[in-house]
């Protein structure tokens, strides 16, 4: 039975606009959740994703991405409050396909693609653990919904990265129950804006 079918996950909607994507629960009507903000950028103190708490970019800055030609940096929280002594969580993706967290423990995150025949992202697996095909627990699944748009699509995370309980123990700083989930969230969406980008060239 797929874990879909047992209900251990939730989906989130992405709606890809220019420069953007509205992350929004499934069904009609529904309220923009995160503003995802994506600039190309090549300084070093701009970033390529900001992800907003709301429909805008006015919105409250939960975590930043920044491209690099080997992987992402992702920081958890809002840079600019760093000058105000606010610490940010900084964590490294070195390859799209496998990175590590850093923390009291070591995870593995490793993501699976699966591209159509013309390259574009139709669907991707992030999981903790294991390299294996089969091998590590599964926290998020994307599955895009348009040929045009590589940004439309569904995001499934599961209950428990939520929680933070998924079955690795969750390193990150203890109070910080949503910093899982945005690592989630920027991981997913910086490499689809990745794919995004590679396919303009």
């Amino acid at each position: 039975m797929s874990p879909f079918e047992k209900g251990s996950f939730y989906e989130l909607v992405s709606n890809g606009k220019l420069r953007a994507y509205e992350i929004k629960s499934p069904g009609p009507n529904t309220a923009t959740i995160y503003y995802i903000e994506s600039n190309e950028t090549i300084s070093k103190s701009k970033f390529d994703l900001l992800i907003h708490k709301g429909d805008s970019k006015g919105g409250v800055v939960l975590g930043v991405a920044k491209r690099h030609i080997r992987g992402f940096t992702i920081g958890l929280g809002d840079p600019a409050g760093e000058i105000e002594g606010k610490q940010i969580i900084w964590e490294k993706l070195e390859r799209p396909e496998k990175y590590s967290h850093k923390g009291e423990q070591r995870s593995t995150y490793t993501l699976r693609k699966s591209t159509g025949r013309t390259g574009r992202l139709k669907s991707m697996e992030l999981r903790v653990g294991g390299v294996d095909e089969e091998d590590g627990e599964l926290v998020a699944k994307w599955v895009g919904s348009s040929r045009w748009n590589m940004k439309n699509g569904s995001l499934f995370v599961a209950d428990t990265v939520k929680r933070g309980q998924h079955s690795e123990q969750n390193t990150l700083r203890e109070g910080d129950a949503n910093s899982l989930e945005m690592i989630v969230y920027l991981t997913t969406f910086a490499v689809i804006e990745s794919q995004v980008r590679r396919s303009k060239g």
